[in-house]
């Protein structure tokens, strides 16, 4: 298992989570949650991949099945974060993701669209945040029926971006075979 081990060390890393905590959704531990209709969630194994298996049955606006992480501080407005996913789905589909402001749900920024295909890929992109007080990271995927597989999510501030002060929301160790 490789440690993402990010105190002292690589000071960029905001967020790194695995498919079993992907799950863990609980208000306490404030993880990965989701809503919408037709939307249901699990870990499950895919390939040999541990996984969040996400699987939805109505197709309707993208924001209407939505899943999310709510992180417990705000990104920082002006600075850059790289966003790495393994995934993978059942057809193609073009998936939006972005950063969200939690008390008004307004937008901090969206990514490029993901093109997730039905082999497994590890997808980049990066985007600004650029409004105060976000706090979601946050995938719509209501225009789309069908499953989606998630081994990994992995969200760092840009190690080109200066850095006062940075703090490691989450300490995970990731399966050696979701490398």
């Amino acid at each position: 298992m490789k440690k993402l081990f990010t105190f002292a060390i690589a000071l960029f890393a905001v967020l790194s989570i695995n498919a079993a905590e992907l799950l863990n959704d609980t208000p306490a531990t404030n993880h990965m949650i989701g809503w919408g209709t037709g939307f249901a969630k699990e870990v499950t194994t895919v390939d040999g991949i541990q996984c969040y298996h996400i699987s939805t049955t109505t197709k309707a606006n993208p924001w209407d099945v939505q899943f999310d992480y709510d992180l417990a501080n705000a990104f920082e407005v002006d600075a850059k974060y790289n966003l790495k996913i393994k995934v993978k789905a059942s057809a193609a589909y073009s998936m939006g993701v972005g950063l969200q402001n939690t008390s008004n749900y307004s937008s901090c920024g969206n990514f490029p669209s993901f093109a997730l295909t039905t082999d497994w890929q590890e997808l980049t992109a990066s985007v600004v945040c650029n409004a105060a007080d976000g706090k979601r990271m946050v995938f719509s995927i209501g225009d789309f029926v069908g499953d989606i597989y998630v081994a990994y999510v992995i969200l760092e501030k840009d190690e080109a971006a200066p850095v006062e002060k940075t703090e490691v929301l989450v300490f995970q160790d990731t399966p050696a075979n979701n490398q």
